[in-house]
């Protein structure tokens, strides 16, 4: 008996769709090869031509562009939010190094060599800390208005003040792309690279 049930189901559904092509099998001689060329529309065109056709309609480059301002959007949002985690690494950092200089200059005050070594050591520091701080400030302004060429020069300053010549002339090339007929900016980048070839 269980056996009769899906035997019965499987020889109904047979010969319903048996039914359904001798009905249609008049209307199918009739048609000649011409009338079968599909054309540029394709084979998924003629099966389900309500899904192609919602698709052609929809303005799926319209969409695509604002699926792709809507993602730049969020990169740089997630771009902020990791210069705000390193912001806050940066100043641990300091914290941390600022209370373990304490700590060893109250240790070495007895010998004046090692006190202006330390001395000297913090200044160092603290101008390398205040450049990073400026690079931090200027990346999260350039987030904000990516298209001022300025930002990007002033940026690429700083990488020369630390010494950072590759990603000086990356900045000087970046602002160089927003203001092309920027002579200063040539300049700039030329004498980066001979300061790199130099080295």
């Amino acid at each position: 008996m269980y056996i009769s049930i899906p035997l019965l189901l499987f020889l109904g559904a047979i010969s319903g769709i048996f039914v359904v092509i001798m009905r249609k099998n008049q209307y199918l001689k009739k048609l000649t090869p011409d009338v079968h060329d599909l054309g540029t529309r394709g084979v998924l065109a003629e099966f389900f031509p309500e899904v192609i056709d919602k698709i052609e309609i929809s303005k799926i480059r319209e969409y695509q562009a604002n699926a792709l301002i809507e993602l730049e959007k969020l990169v740089r949002k997630i771009r902020l939010v990791f210069l705000r985690i390193d912001q806050l690494t940066v100043s641990l950092i300091s914290r941390i190094r600022t209370t373990h200089s304490n700590n060893s200059n109250s240790k070495v005050i007895n010998d004046d060599e090692f006190v202006t070594t330390i001395i000297e050591e913090d200044t160092r520091t603290n101008s390398f800390e205040d450049l990073k701080k400026e690079e931090q400030n200027l990346i999260i302004e350039i987030a904000k208005d990516p298209k001022n060429f300025s930002l990007y020069e002033s940026l690429g300053d700083l990488y020369v003040k630390m010494n950072n010549d590759v990603d000086a002339k990356e900045s000087y090339e970046t602002a160089l792309n927003l203001d092309p007929d920027n002579i200063v900016l040539k300049t700039k980048i030329s004498k980066s690279v001979l300061s790199h070839l130099a080295k």
